[in-house]
């Protein structure tokens, strides 16, 4: 409803929204088969390395499976079949809670840390270990910062609320000054204080000229 705060997340757009889904969907695959190289051409009798490595593999394949069939179209914009599956588990697998299976991957993450240092031969490289934590600290610590501090400070009113049709409602939002500027083609994630709308964030296009101080958005 207008005048209703909400959280404004912007992303600079510049490939298009289905294409910067596609990378990310691609990079995942990527990383899940680099996996599966390791996997079968690695051999341990170490019960830790072996079962940290196995269930950071077969986690990783349940989030993709998952990510493919709920989270993008891959499968179900082209066959009827997954999209009737898609729909029919949709009554359990809700959006709220795949977005929480798909964050499993800290998880993996979590596992992949482990599996790591637990291997004498990489835990004992001069700096590596070291270079290893850092690495993982920092962008754990990038991701948190801007999810908990960050989008705090990120925000805009609701100043018009109005269906245009049926199915399409135009949303209008003040942004405040902490809110960067936009260009042409680019996108926010929002996510709505309402007791009645998930609170997880989603990408939507702006509908409006360049750098306005009101920002249109059609959902």
């Amino acid at each position: 409803m207008a005048g209703e705060r909400i959280p404004c997340h912007p992303l600079v757009n510049r490939i298009g929204m289905p294409g910067l889904y596609m990378i990310h969907g691609i990079a995942g695959v990527l990383a899940l088969l680099a996996a599966t190289i390791h996997k079968f051409s690695s051999t341990t009798f170490h019960p830790i390395i072996r079962n940290t490595g196995n269930g950071a593999w077969y986690l990783a394949i349940i989030v993709l499976l998952f990510a493919i069939l709920f989270l993008s179209g891959w499968l179900t914009e082209g066959s009827r079949v997954f999209y009737r599956l898609k729909k029919r588990l949709e009554h359990v697998f809700n959006h709220q809670l795949n977005i929480w299976i798909h964050r499993l991957n800290f998880v993996v993450i979590g596992l992949i840390w482990l599996h790591v240092h637990v291997i004498p031969r990489w835990a004992s490289v001069p700096y590596f270990a070291l270079v290893f934590d850092i690495y993982t600290i920092v962008f754990i610590g990038v991701y948190t910062y801007q999810k908990i501090i960050g989008n705090e400070r990120k925000t805009g009113i609701v100043v018009e609320n109005k269906s245009l049709t049926p199915t399409i409602q135009k949303i209008t939002v003040k942004l405040n000054q902490d809110v960067n500027t936009y260009n042409a083609g680019d996108f926010y994630f929002l996510s709505f204080n309402s007791k009645s709308i998930p609170k997880e964030s989603h990408p939507f296009s702006i509908a409006s000229p360049v750098n306005q101080e009101h920002i249109n958005f059609l959902i």
